[in-house]
């Protein structure tokens, strides 16, 4: 579930504003981008079953 919110609050901040969002989740760069690429990498696999 926190991947889930993560991801909904990454989405909605703007362009250059990723520091907000983890400031508001209070995880650190990395562990932003392994979430980011974690959505991504299962995004594409869906895109793929289609």
């Amino acid at each position: 579930m926190f991947e889930r919110f993560a991801i909904d609050l990454l989405r909605a901040t703007q362009t250059g504003t990723v520091t907000v969002a983890m400031g508001i989740l209070r995880i650190s760069w990395d562990q932003t981008w392994h979430i980011i690429a974690r959505a991504v990498k299962l995004g594409l696999a869906r895109k793929e079953q289609k």
